[in-house]
């Protein structure tokens, strides 16, 4: 029998969109977390405590691999508008993610002084965005992150800034921006004495 079916010609066209859907490789520009796409709507707020909080992510070794369940999703290079964090936080807790090899396999948490959120937050907001043309060749990710948690009000603004790969800072339902120097040379002050995080940040 030669003839195929309408629906099974459905069948394999679905399938094979389906596996056309990720062009992923090493250099995934991505912290750690993929975003499923978003439909096209107004701009959306950052996640909030209400969604995740330090105490919340929860990192665990699984055979070889270190997991992190529970991270904030992350926004893509050109995603929504830029990422902005409060200008004048009251508070910074930090929370470093070790690498999916992290050996330990645990997480660190540092705060900071009201004076160094609020120069972090600067460092931030004035990073520049990723353009829409850009073209980026990452190095390997790891997953390795720090999680900057600023509070103003009631309000808790999570990033994350990768330390490996494109090292992008990214939030959810934002465009990322690029690391700068004055924020790797606050963040390495910052980062635990011991670990991974302070070496990547040199």
């Amino acid at each position: 029998m030669t003839g195929v079916s309408n629906a099974g010609l459905t069948g394999l066209a679905l399938l094979a969109g389906l596996t056309g859907v990720c062009g992923c490789s090493s250099g995934s520009p991505t912290p750690s977390v993929l975003l499923p796409a978003s439909p096209a709507s107004p701009a959306r707020t950052p996640l909030t405590a209400s969604s995740s909080s330090p105490e919340q992510v929860m990192t665990t070794q699984e055979g070889r691999l270190c997991l992190t369940r529970g991270l904030p999703r992350q926004g893509l290079p050109h995603l929504g508008s830029p990422l902005a964090v409060p200008a004048h936080p009251s508070s910074l807790v930090l929370l470093w993610v070790p690498s999916r090899n992290g050996r330990p396999c645990v997480q660190r948490r540092t705060t900071a002084s009201q004076a160094q959120a609020r120069a972090l937050a600067l460092d931030v907001n004035s990073a520049p965005s990723i353009a829409k043309s850009a073209v980026y060749n990452c190095p390997t990710d790891d997953g390795t992150q720090v999680l900057a948690y600023f509070r103003a009000s009631e309000t808790t603004t999570v990033v994350s800034v990768a330390l490996s790969g494109c090292s992008f800072i990214t939030a959810e339902f934002t465009s990322a921006r690029t690391k700068t120097e004055p924020l790797r040379q606050l963040l390495s002050r910052l980062a635990p004495p011991n670990g991974l995080w302070r070496s990547r940040l040199g």
